[in-house]
């Protein structure tokens, strides 16, 4: 911790959530004339109070003479048992933003989306146990096959390398713009963004991204959480973890396209990569592309609003996004040189 008073300060700590508790206090900080306290209930939800060294308040079986002076009790459940890192910032007595592995559960300012559920995945050392050393050549050889045997359609003009580029240029900048339309609060840009995925990742020979990656015989490589299994007590489960650079929690090297070929989403009794998560979000509920709903995008689109699970989905297209804008400006970057 650093720079912590009652008024403002930021927390980041490691903690992990007792397998079987009525009532557990997890942190019990002391502030200048005051406590950060963080506690779990038998639902498994976090509350952080910041208190006050005033008059006396129950918490729990113990008894303190503070004052709260703000609380925060997280709406997702936590899923699992695994280490898992907290993080708190609080300003003028306002709790600004908390997180659980990255993950926003409280924000006070802006949008905020907050998930339905966080699992908590193994935290990840400096030596990851998955190797897609193998996987990743693999990729970047097939897709120079599939470019080497591509062959313009018929009554078609070969539009090249150079059109290529161009296009993915233009995909990168509409992509730039929904995405940071999107983190505005304006949702309903998700779906352009699903839209412009499929485009650019999931088409049926190969995306754009992916043509233009074996133009250059490029690796496209992203930074995974190690592989886990998704929880089978909720009727739809949905989880991804990785960033355009390796972090403490994401620090597998894999290639865009074996990660699209990892569990994304278990709904009802099947499992769903994330190749076929952007397609079917693309196809039908992105573009209304096709008029007969998948078994998966009817389960998004059950309860009111954009996605069922919408803060879930939410949360998988932004962080496809981000790591698709990512690789193609690398990609775009590589062949000005």
């Amino acid at each position: 911790m650093a720079d912590t008073t009652l008024d403002s300060g930021h927390m980041s700590i490691l903690l992990q959530i007792p397998e079987a508790t009525e009532f557990h206090i997890l942190v019990e900080q002391r502030l200048e004339s005051g406590t950060l306290l963080v506690y779990v209930d038998a639902s498994r939800k976090l509350t952080i109070l910041l208190l006050s060294d005033e008059k006396t308040e129950r918490v729990g079986r113990k008894t303190r003479r503070q004052q709260k002076v703000l609380s925060a009790t997280m709406t997702p459940l936590l899923i699992g048992h695994n280490d898992f890192i907290l993080s708190i910032s609080w300003r003028q007595r306002r709790f600004v933003d908390a997180r659980v592995n990255n993950v926003r559960f409280w924000q006070t300012w802006g949008h905020c989306t907050i998930p339905g559920y966080i699992l908590l995945w193994r935290l990840q050392n400096n030596n990851p146990v998955s190797d897609f050393t193998e996987q990743n050549q693999l990729a970047r050889e097939r897709r120079k096959h599939t470019l080497g045997g591509r062959h313009p359609k018929a009554n078609r003009t070969p539009g090249g390398r150079e059109y290529a580029f161009k296009s993915l240029e233009h995909e990168a900048l509409q992509l730039a713009d929904l995405m940071e339309l999107a983190e505005a609060g304006k949702e309903h840009h998700i779906l352009g963004i699903a839209a412009r995925l499929r485009l650019l990742l999931t088409e049926r020979r190969m995306g754009l991204l992916q043509t233009c990656a074996a133009y250059l015989d490029m690796p496209l490589i992203i930074y995974a959480s190690e592989p886990q299994p998704l929880p089978t007590d909720f009727e739809i489960a949905i989880f991804v973890a990785a960033t355009a650079e390796p972090a403490l929690m994401t620090n597998v090297p894999i290639d865009v396209d074996v990660w699209l070929d990892t569990e994304a989403v278990r709904y009802r009794d099947r499992s769903y990569t994330c190749r076929e998560l952007i397609k079917d979000i693309g196809d039908t509920i992105g573009s209304h592309r096709d008029l007969d709903i998948t078994p998966l995008a009817e389960g998004l689109m059950r309860t009111p609003g954009v996605f069922s699970h919408y803060n879930d989905v939410t949360r998988f297209i932004r962080t496809a996004g981000a790591l698709t804008l990512s690789l193609a400006n690398q990609v775009i970057q590589k062949n000005s040189e």
